[in-house]
């Protein structure tokens, strides 16, 4: 089994994301790309 680490940079956007009390999620599909949704809490 290959384990790779995440760059640093979507470990920041991560834990950012989460400080803000947001989410992440990826979709990845291979030899097209990846896209990275981040979730906010809207206060209203």
């Amino acid at each position: 089994m290959l384990l790779i680490e995440p760059p640093k940079g979507q470990v920041i956007v991560k834990k950012f994301t989460e400080l803000l009390g947001g989410k992440v999620g990826v979709e990845s599909e291979l030899s097209k790309g990846s896209t990275f949704t981040l979730r906010f809490p809207l206060a209203v």
